[in-house]
């Protein structure tokens, strides 16, 4: 009983630091044990599976989406350019840029270090930038507070999808 414990236990870590290191969590039902594929979904991988981007649900499906990690924001060059949709970029108003999500989604944006939140539209593509998961216009990122700082730890979920 204590060797079976012992090798679940080995499993299951060898399964957290792969997955930690960026490893795939798509294992065939072959090729990993049971202990392995529970820990492997427990930590859905996302995005561009960065390893500072997780989700706790399902990102393919819009209407779900709930992923955590870093905001940055965009506007000044920006203002007056059109854009993903073919409309004028607005740094004024509240929308974002998402790689995945659809256009003309409204989604939550909750920062992470003092609980602001907003709604934003996904009105463009983006962000560009390693590692971030969504680019917030200037007036979104002021009413999230982290536009002295540049970027911030935040939790984006959709709350309609179009």
């Amino acid at each position: 009983m204590l060797a079976r414990n012992s090798a679940l236990i080995g499993a299951a870590l060898v399964t957290l630091v792969a997955v930690g290191l960026g490893a795939s969590a798509s294992l065939s039902a072959a090729s990993a044990s049971p202990v392995k594929q529970t820990a492997l979904k427990s930590v859905a991988r996302t995005e561009h599976d960065d390893i500072n981007v997780r989700s706790t649900t399902d990102a393919s499906a819009p209407s779900g989406y709930n992923v955590y990690g870093t905001a940055s924001w965009y506007g000044g060059s920006f203002d007056g350019r059109l854009d993903a949709r073919g409309e004028r970029f607005d740094s004024h108003a509240m929308t974002a840029a998402h790689r995945t999500l659809p256009l003309n989604s409204v989604v939550a944006v909750t920062n992470l270090e003092n609980g602001r939140h907003v709604l934003v539209r996904i009105t463009d593509r983006g962000p560009y930038a390693h590692r971030r998961l969504i680019d917030l216009s200037r007036a979104a990122a002021d009413a999230l507070g982290y536009v002295a700082d540049g970027t911030a730890r935040v939790n984006v979920r959709t709350v309609s999808a179009q």
